[in-house]
């Protein structure tokens, strides 16, 4: 029995309903963070490169006579900061001539098979973003992610409209209208956040000031915020800069967002590597050892579709590579040459929307303790090891650490139940809770289940 993405009936929680998968996510909840992975020491991981091609070479490779939308280099990418990342299309335009839908077909039902492992995935992906200046920067114009309560109805709203993507069909026209309906909502959600941020950033003490501000509102919270812990902060700065990774590959690009364009391509292209990217290079650590070659190609694909959707011209949509090869390669050089970099700039610009996000996804679930994610997330995907974060798991912390690493590689098929199980359950309790009716069917989701403090302004 798998979930299949079927609309629920009612907006409605009875006694019972909540009551069996509330123990489905007893279980969860020490799968959901804690795959079995062993605690062997780090040995560098892949070999990382973050150098720059020079702005000269990249110019010439995007200006080459035989240029194709498939040769863009990673290192070249962060010309696309200063190319306007998303813009209105026609309707008829959204679905690109080149999308294969039997693929993107392929690609969404390899998704909700392994919807529990996806989420996983995600939620590792905004941690890497909360990295990223050019992401950091307009999440905090849009404040939308100021505070625990804002961030948590912000990262439900996401994941609402993600998974309405991956369980809608292009083929069947109700499940159509959905997903181009969903689709359209987030691009005018981004095309006017764009506009503010832009606004915004124009001021160069605005970014200062409102991180004072965002300090304010989150000091007396309660439980206290994770952004003033300077326990777990030490720890995981320490346990980075000591990490394998060689100093000389560790240099991120230094730039003022002032300078660039607010949701870029290069910004996009980013986000989207978080999404597939990271679920294709990952894929065995998140715990999916259960798909096949075709799966993989099948969900780049998609995202090269929605992709195009969302705004990202062919040139600087990463998923458009020619082969699946060459699409692991392109991956590969996009964390390193941006996302690992990035995690060795750790300031309190950083610490401010690193921390909101950790308190909120604690604020959604308990268990998932900022402690707990973060060792798992570096253990797992820059394959970091940290050992003074470590240090500070509490001894159930580490139980469930053990209990899992010597259970769950022995039970896939029951793993992948119990994982989308508590998935949907962990999504739906805060759907309902922020959304009400607009969570009751898909077609209510694809159009009020989103978040924005403030009224659009196109």
């Amino acid at each position: 029995m798998w979930i299949n993405g079927g609309q629920l009936q009612s907006p409605h929680l009875n006694f019972d309903w909540i009551i069996t998968r509330f123990l489905i996510l007893n279980v969860f909840a020490i799968i959901l963070f804690l795959h079995p992975v062993s605690f062997a020491e780090d040995n560098g991981g892949a070999s990382r490169s973050s150098s720059l091609e020079a702005q000269g070479q990249c110019n010439s490779e995007q200006n080459s006579s035989n240029y194709t939308h498939t040769n863009l280099s990673a290192q070249c990418l962060i010309i696309a900061r200063k190319v306007a990342g998303t813009q209105s299309l026609k309707d008829n335009d959204l679905i690109p001539p080149w999308a294969n839908l039997t693929l993107f077909e392929v690609g969404q039902k390899f998704a909700t098979r392994n919807i529990g492992y996806l989420g996983v995935s995600h939620f590792f992906a905004l941690i890497f973003e909360n990295f990223i200046p050019d992401i950091k920067d307009v999440l905090i114009t849009t404040g939308s992610s100021s505070t625990r309560e804002r961030a948590v109805k912000r990262y439900t709203a996401t994941a609402t409209q993600i998974l309405l993507w991956y369980r809608n069909s292009l083929t069947n026209s109700k499940e159509r209208t959905v997903l181009l309906e969903s689709l359209r909502n987030v691009r005018r959600l981004h095309l006017d956040g764009a506009f503010k941020a832009q606004i915004r950033l124009k001021n160069g003490k605005y970014m200062e000031s409102k991180r004072k501000e965002i300090l304010q509102q989150i000091r007396y919270q309660n439980p206290p915020s994770v952004v003033f812990d300077e326990r777990f902060w030490t720890a995981l700065e320490k346990d980075i800069l000591s990490s394998n990774v060689p100093k000389d590959r560790r240099k991120f690009p230094d730039w003022s967002n002032s300078t660039g364009t607010p949701i870029s391509q290069f910004a996009q292209s980013l986000t989207q590597f978080s999404f597939a990217g990271i679920p294709v290079l990952f894929h065995r650590e998140l715990g999916m050892s259960h798909v096949s070659l075709a799966e993989l190609e099948g969900y780049i694909h998609m995202w090269a579709v929605l992709g195009h959707a969302l705004g990202i011209k062919d040139e600087y949509n990463i998923c458009m590579k020619s082969d699946f090869r060459e699409s692991i390669k392109h991956f590969q050089n996009i964390l390193n040459t941006y996302f690992i970099p990035a995690m060795f700039q750790i300031d309190w610009r950083v610490r401010v929307q690193l921390g909101s996000y950790l308190d909120a996804l604690q604020q959604m679930d308990q268990v998932i303790t900022p402690r707990l994610i973060m060792y798992r997330f570096m253990r797992d995907i820059p394959k970091i090891r940290l050992a003074n974060i470590f240090q500070q798991l509490t001894a159930i912390e580490r139980m469930y650490i053990a209990l899992v690493d010597s259970l769950m590689s022995n039970n896939l098929d029951a793993n992948r139940f119990l994982i989308n199980q508590g998935g949907m359950f962990f999504l739906d309790v805060n759907g309902y809770h922020h959304f009400g009716s607009h969570y009751s069917s898909d077609e209510r989701k694809s159009r009020g289940a989103f978040y924005t403090r403030e009224n659009l302004v196109i």
